[in-house]
Protein backbone atom coordinates (compact mmCIF):
# COMPACT_ATOMS: atom_id res chain seq x y z
CA UNK A 1 0.00 0.00 0.00
CA UNK A 2 2.76 2.46 0.84
CA UNK A 3 4.53 1.71 -2.41
CA UNK A 4 1.40 2.45 -4.41
CA UNK A 5 0.83 5.71 -2.55
CA UNK A 6 4.36 6.88 -3.28
CA UNK A 7 3.52 6.87 -6.98
CA UNK A 8 1.02 9.65 -6.37
CA UNK A 9 3.34 11.89 -4.38
CA UNK A 10 6.07 13.30 -6.54
CA UNK A 11 8.92 14.69 -4.48
CA UNK A 12 11.06 17.46 -5.85
CA UNK A 13 14.07 19.26 -4.48
CA UNK A 14 13.40 22.90 -3.65
CA UNK A 15 16.49 25.01 -4.14
CA UNK A 16 17.29 27.79 -1.71
CA UNK A 17 18.13 31.27 -2.93
CA UNK A 18 20.79 33.26 -1.13
CA UNK A 19 21.23 37.02 -1.15
CA UNK A 20 24.21 36.50 -3.44
CA UNK A 21 22.20 34.56 -6.06
CA UNK A 22 18.89 36.43 -5.81
CA UNK A 23 19.52 38.69 -8.82
CA UNK A 24 20.61 35.71 -10.93
CA UNK A 25 17.45 33.77 -10.06
CA UNK A 26 15.18 36.76 -10.64
CA UNK A 27 16.87 37.43 -14.00
CA UNK A 28 16.37 33.79 -15.05
CA UNK A 29 12.66 34.13 -14.22
CA UNK A 30 12.38 37.50 -16.04
CA UNK A 31 11.56 39.22 -12.76
CA UNK A 32 14.67 41.32 -12.18
CA UNK A 33 13.61 44.18 -14.49
CA UNK A 34 10.12 44.50 -12.90
CA UNK A 35 11.73 44.43 -9.43
CA UNK A 36 14.17 47.17 -10.36
CA UNK A 37 11.42 49.19 -12.08
CA UNK A 38 9.29 49.06 -8.94
CA UNK A 39 6.44 47.19 -10.59
CA UNK A 40 6.71 43.80 -8.86
CA UNK A 41 4.11 43.30 -6.14
CA UNK A 42 3.13 40.52 -3.75
CA UNK A 43 0.20 38.58 -5.24
CA UNK A 44 -1.36 38.17 -1.80
CA UNK A 45 -1.30 41.66 -0.30
CA UNK A 46 -0.22 43.88 -3.20
CA UNK A 47 2.81 45.25 -1.34
CA UNK A 48 5.57 46.62 -3.56
CA UNK A 49 8.47 44.16 -3.54
CA UNK A 50 12.10 45.13 -3.01
CA UNK A 51 15.21 43.02 -2.47
CA UNK A 52 14.83 43.72 1.25
CA UNK A 53 11.27 42.37 1.62
CA UNK A 54 11.14 39.32 -0.66
CA UNK A 55 9.95 36.45 1.49
CA UNK A 56 9.63 33.47 -0.83
CA UNK A 57 9.40 32.33 -4.43
CA UNK A 58 6.72 29.90 -5.50
CA UNK A 59 4.86 28.76 -8.59
CA UNK A 60 6.60 27.34 -11.63
CA UNK A 61 9.27 28.63 -14.01
CA UNK A 62 6.54 29.49 -16.51
CA UNK A 63 4.49 31.32 -13.86
CA UNK A 64 6.74 32.36 -10.99
CA UNK A 65 5.26 34.07 -7.96
CA UNK A 66 7.23 36.24 -5.54
CA UNK A 67 5.71 36.91 -2.11
CA UNK A 68 6.68 39.54 0.43
CA UNK A 69 8.09 38.66 3.83
CA UNK A 70 4.83 39.21 5.74
CA UNK A 71 4.01 36.03 7.63
CA UNK A 72 0.38 36.15 6.47
CA UNK A 73 1.52 36.12 2.84
CA UNK A 74 4.01 33.30 3.33
CA UNK A 75 1.57 31.14 5.29
CA UNK A 76 -1.13 32.06 2.77
CA UNK A 77 0.72 29.95 0.19
CA UNK A 78 -1.52 27.11 1.30
CA UNK A 79 -4.51 28.96 -0.15
CA UNK A 80 -5.08 29.68 -3.86
CA UNK A 81 -3.60 32.94 -5.05
CA UNK A 82 -5.76 35.22 -7.14
CA UNK A 83 -4.09 37.10 -9.94
CA UNK A 84 -5.19 40.38 -11.46
CA UNK A 85 -7.59 38.56 -13.77
CA UNK A 86 -9.34 36.93 -10.83
CA UNK A 87 -8.38 33.34 -11.63
CA UNK A 88 -6.65 31.11 -9.13
CA UNK A 89 -3.48 29.15 -9.58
Amino acid sequence: MLRRMSLFHKREALPAVSDETLDEVLEALDLLAPLEAGSLTCPTCGRLLTRANIGTLSGSPSRPLVFCDASACITGLRDPVKDVGGSTC
